[in-house]
């Protein structure tokens, strides 16, 4: 019967976070210490080596808002839309984003985008409201 083997780390070890987990960990504490562009910069190494890149790219998004970059937050938060069409958490924030700049034209559309995969979706229904209202398009409203 053969010898089993115990190499340094078969015994009582386990493998070491993938190299992608450790760079979102970083972020994750980058962020909460407040160090929101080395936050930006662990998230874009993560997406490097393997992290889902909508998931990390919504957070760049989140994190660009917070700086106060609206323009870079929605080009990020695009890019998710992009990456992954059919969730609406993208969308979500795409919608919350455009009304905040008073993107009206960008929030009816991506409104309309996210009641085509989620019809009920009560957030894209007041959304949609409240964009057509500020556009002063009363009747769509």
């Amino acid at each position: 019967m053969p010898e089993p083997s115990f190499s340094p780390n078969s015994i009582g070890r386990t493998a070491p976070f993938p190299v992608w987990q450790r760079h979102l960990k970083r972020a994750q504490q980058l962020t909460q210490d407040g160090q929101l562009h080395k936050a930006l910069t662990s998230l874009e190494r993560a997406i490097e080596t393997g992290a889902d890149a909508y998931s990390c790219t919504l957070r760049m998004a989140e994190i660009y808002r917070e700086l106060g970059v609206p323009r870079m937050a929605l080009e990020c938060v695009e890019k998710a839309v992009g990456l992954v069409p059919e969730r609406t958490q993208g969308y979500e924030l795409l919608i919350a984003m455009t009304l905040e700049t008073q993107n009206f034209t960008r929030a009816i559309e991506a409104c309309q985008q996210l009641i085509k995969i989620a019809p009920r979706h009560i957030m894209a229904h007041t959304a949609l409201a409240t964009a057509y209202i500020q556009t002063e398009e009363f009747d769509r409203a």
